[in-house]
């Protein structure tokens, strides 16, 4: 089964977008018809139209006017010939029978003309509000920027630079004599220059003294600027900073207790010499600096870190972290690149936070209303309104946007952006309501289909990697004996596995399966991976993971066991008892493990979609009785002990001692009893009834959901869709009757060290 998640706009990137439904549906969307394409396309955002305002709400006369279009668009489909007469008849006759026409209406439309039903194309707009939290407050024509604070570089020769800077950009401008191509690259190379100044002064000076002369006049002005820059440092900005720094931390303090401040900086010097600065000056402030983006234990470490505390990164951490949790960002620069500003919020700024408003300090070389830098972060909070809300939805507009701005600054200098930011904010604003129009079949459609508790299960076991590491490390490492190493030393992750002698994995065939070798980076850390293209990441799903659970139900050693365990101080006869550890699952067979077909593994995924397989674990007595003591639940919990002082003794290898304990003729039986006695049990438990109930009735709304949408579809995918209604109808029985298997089961004898004190006959 393949699913495609998309964030590919559609206007604008017609080919790119035909080219991922072609891997979807070839025979539905071949390559050579973009033109076909580009009209589905303009018809479709012609439906997104009329849906955006077929509100039950609206008045009367433009829901009749929405019927008539709908009845004059769509002569061929029974349904809206059916439906849009109702509407239209309904805001006259039976004005509350609106909303339930309308709503059918959206639904059988949204259903039929999607471009196809595989296709997922949700966006952060059309979020419901608990998946997002806002990071600034709601604009209006005003932008609110009550959480931004900006700080000037105090150094003395700024007012020098700035000067120089701008008989730089008269010179550069008079060069051009109408040349298009040499503006295009002036206004980067002004765009280069203006960044290193507000970075890094030695970078600036770096920058000087490797630039070669690019137009008459540029060299002269140069060496002022190179002269210039040998007196300027950047230690006055980072005390302005980090006196900023702890003033932003005393008013976090007085609303949240133990506030967290994430400090970026482009230039890995500055954030180290920040971060020197910080730790001698913020008394009481856990001060840490993130070394790179593997460097998992210091974010690990912020997240956790008592009391107030601040991580100070480089550039490299800008992509790729979750640091959701934190509640501010201090810029030691800011970046000339709006994708760039918007990945370093988007560490905060993301699904599932819980923290309020996200509160930025900025430093900028100067915030003289004519300096470049001023204008840019007006155009900023003004045009792009990027501290208020996330502009990735028109990510592929920035390029353009920029391309433009630069270029501006450069002709017309910092007074030329005040216009710009006008145009550029409607120019957002009618790509978002085009958006609007192109998603409206999809939003409809994906609201029938609520998936918040899907994706907050999926959320949960992503929240902590390294429990999940640690966890599977267990049986990784510690059972099966892999041998994991760092893939380039020392750097402990991403990290390689391997087989050696004690490996318990059979050579073949599975050793084989695993194709474990010394090319294949591995990590648990979705931010390695998603910053490193050759990391597999390692979750569910991933073959070398698919595999290890196959091979665990595969074998079978370990899976049942008889331990005499040694207690000293026991008082009393042994104690006799069962732990016994289920899994409760859809009831689904995989003829050969080793081989599952493509159609098993299809089915198996989507059954846990319905209903997740669940871990059970009891011990109870050789009555068949709970056990709840807590001293005997914390002996039993201990290792298998084979060495030293109170050693357990395998009775399983050891059949005349455990026959001077329980009559062998009995013992098959006793197991047999405490085996299906738990599950039973298990089977009646209100929570697991009602699980397999809830599993069962999702499926079933889902089938049915899909039938209907089957009888009446127009849109492309009917041979998937009806293979995707036979795998629902093939499942469902597994679901309603699921499997509760025995996964392992062990007997456990607890008592001094004399083995025959007790007897069961």
């Amino acid at each position: 089964m393949l699913l495609l998640l998309s964030a590919t706009p559609p206007l604008g990137y017609e080919a790119k977008f035909l080219a991922l439904l072609n891997l979807l549906d070839p025979l539905t969307h071949p390559l050579e018809d973009l033109a076909g394409f580009r009209i589905k396309l303009e018809q479709r955002r012609s439906i997104g139209r009329v849906l955006l305002s077929l509100n039950h709400d609206a008045p009367g006369l433009v829901l009749r006017q929405r019927g008539a279009e709908l009845v004059r668009s769509f002569p061929d489909d029974p349904i809206i010939q059916v439906l849009a007469p109702q509407m239209i008849a309904a805001t006259r006759d039976a004005p509350g029978d609106l909303a339930g026409l309308c709503g059918a209406l959206k639904e059988h439309i949204a259903d039929s003309y999607r471009i196809h039903q595989r296709l997922i194309r949700s966006r952060r707009a059309d979020a419901q509000g608990w998946e997002f939290r806002p990071r600034g407050p709601e604009v209006g024509d005003e932008t609110n920027l009550s959480h931004v604070r900006t700080e000037s570089d105090p150094a003395d020769q700024m007012e020098t630079l700035l000067a120089t800077l701008e008989d730089w950009r008269f010179a550069a401008v008079e060069s051009l004599a109408g040349d298009d191509g040499a503006r295009t690259r002036l206004s980067e190379r002004y765009r280069a220059l203006l960044s290193v100044v507000g970075t890094d002064a030695t970078e600036f000076r770096n920058w000087l003294a490797r630039a070669e002369v690019s137009f008459a006049g540029e060299g002269e002005i140069l060496s002022a600027l190179a002269a210039q820059a040998e007196d300027y440092d950047d230690d006055e900005r980072i005390d302005t900073m980090v006196e900023s720094s702890r003033r932003l931390l005393k008013t976090l303090g007085e609303e949240i207790a133990d506030p967290r401040i994430v400090v970026f900086a482009t230039s890995e010097r500055i954030a180290e010499n920040f971060h020197a600065a910080a730790s001698e000056t913020l008394a009481l402030v856990t001060c840490l600096l993130l070394a790179g983006p593997e460097d998992d234990d210091v974010a690990e470490h912020f997240r956790c870190a008592p009391g107030p505390t601040i991580m100070v990164a480089d550039r490299s951490a800008e992509e790729g972290l979750n640091l959701s949790f934190a509640d501010a960002i201090v810029h030691l620069d800011l970046p000339l690149s709006a994708a760039r500003i918007e990945q370093r919020i988007g560490r905060l700024d993301r699904y599932g936070r819980r923290q309020g408003m996200i509160r930025h300090r900025i430093l900028v070389p100067s915030d003289d209303d004519i300096s470049p830098w001023a204008a840019w972060y007006a155009l900023l909070t003004q045009g792009f309104r990027i501290f208020n809300r996330s502009i990735s939805d028109v990510q592929f507009l920035l390029d353009e946007f920029e391309h433009q701005v630069f270029e501006t600054l450069l002709m017309s200098g910092p007074e030329g952006l005040v216009g710009l930011a006008n145009d550029i904010r409607a120019r957002i604003d009618d790509e978002r309501k085009s958006q609007d129009e192109q998603y409206a079949l999809d939003r409809i459609a994906l609201a029938e289909e609520p998936v918040e508790s899907f994706i907050q299960t999926l959320e949960d076991a992503e929240a902590d990697e390294t429990a999940l590491e640690k966890d599977v490390d267990q049986w990784l490492l510690g059972i099966l004996q892999l041998k994991k190493r760092p893939f380039v030393w020392p750097s402990e992750d991403p990290f390689k596995l391997a087989v050696t002698p004690q490996t318990l994995i059979p050579r073949l065939p599975w050793q084989a399966e695993l194709k474990l070798d010394d090319s294949q980076p591995l990590t648990w850390k979705r931010r390695i991976a998603t910053s490193r293209a050759d990391v597999t990441l390692l979750r569910p799903g991933t073959p070398l993971v698919n595999v290890i659970e196959r091979f665990t139900r595969w074998d079978d050693r370990g899976t049942a066991f008889i331990t005499y365990r040694i207690v000293p101080d026991w008082q009393g006869e042994p104690w006799i008892g069962f732990k016994l550890c289920f899994t409760i699952e859809p009831a689904l067979d995989i003829a050969d493990l080793l081989a599952p077909t493509r159609g098993e593994l299809a089915a198996s995924r989507c059954a846990q979609r319905y209903f997740a397989a669940s871990a059970q674990t009891v011990i109870i007595d050789v009555n068949g009785d709970d056990v709840f003591d807590p001293a005997l639940l914390g002996i039993l919990e201990h290792p298998y002990r084979s060495e030293g002082r109170g050693s357990d003794i395998n009775l399983g290898s050891r059949p005349h001692l455990l026959a001077e304990i329980i009559d062998p003729g009995t013992f098959p039986r006793i197991c047999r009893d405490a085996r299906d006695g738990v599950r039973q049990r298990l089977a009646r438990q209100p929570e697991v009834a009602e699980r397999i109930a809830e599993a069962a009735r999702s499926a079933e709304i889902d089938l049915q959901r899909r039938q209907s949408r089957l009888q009446r579809r127009q849109s492309a995918g009917d041979a998937m869709a009806r293979a995707d209604i036979a795998l629902i109808e093939a499942i469902l029985l597994s679901i309603r009757k699921p499997a509760i298997r025995l996964d392992a089961m062990g007997c456990f004898v607890v008592g001094a060290k004399t083995a025959g004190a007790h007897f069961i006959g």
